[in-house]
């Protein structure tokens, strides 16, 4: 169960650092969307990053992305009881 968990939590933080790379860089929702393979998870992490402001600079960006992705992976995690 651990390893299964920990599998479906790096992928999703994986595709979280994705959707918040996009977001950060000014890409439409409705592109992003289009790039989520149909995926219902997938199309919940894209809506949960555009729900974060645009950051300013490289580095604001970069803190966003991280954050975004520690944020999803933990949700995750407790999700499947951690």
């Amino acid at each position: 169960m651990a390893g299964e968990r920990e599998d479906a939590c790096t992928k999703a933080s994986m595709f979280a650092n994705g959707a918040m790379k996009a977001r950060q860089s000014g890409m439409l929702l409705s592109e992003a969307m289009e790039n989520s393979m149909d995926d219902k998870a997938v199309r919940h992490i894209i809506a949960e990053a555009y729900k974060f402001p645009l950051a300013e600079s490289k580095e604001e960006k970069e803190k966003s992305i991280n954050e975004f992705q520690n944020h999803i992976y933990l949700d995750c995690y407790k999700a499947f009881g951690g």
